[in-house]
């Protein structure tokens, strides 16, 4: 079962290459994260969603939300699991892989 992090244990599963796609992410209104099978992406894009969801809510003053889309189901599905992992509060729309 996912259990709650906190943003320094999400901080310390990244490596440097990821961590330098977060800071750039976070300067940008829309940013796309792409790379080979295995290289984190799934990992970096829930830390920067969760990053980007608690900023907004600071500002916001407690509301806020952010956007993501994935190609497919099976990666709607992994990216769901690491938000809710994150604490963050997330919805997915659309039907869920087959077999999972």
């Amino acid at each position: 079962a996912a259990t709650k992090a906190d943003a320094g244990e999400l901080l310390q599963r990244l490596n440097p290459s990821q961590l330098s796609v977060v800071r750039a992410a976070l300067a940008r209104r829309c940013t796309l994260v792409q790379g080979p099978a295995g290289s984190g992406k799934t990992r970096t894009a829930c830390f920067l969603l969760a990053a980007a969801v608690r900023m907004r809510q600071q500002r916001d003053g407690g509301a806020g939300g952010v956007l993501a889309a994935a190609a497919s189901n099976v990666a709607a599905d992994e990216l769901l699991e690491g938000l809710l992992a994150a604490g963050v509060c997330a919805v997915r729309v659309g039907e869920p892989a087959s077999g999972r």
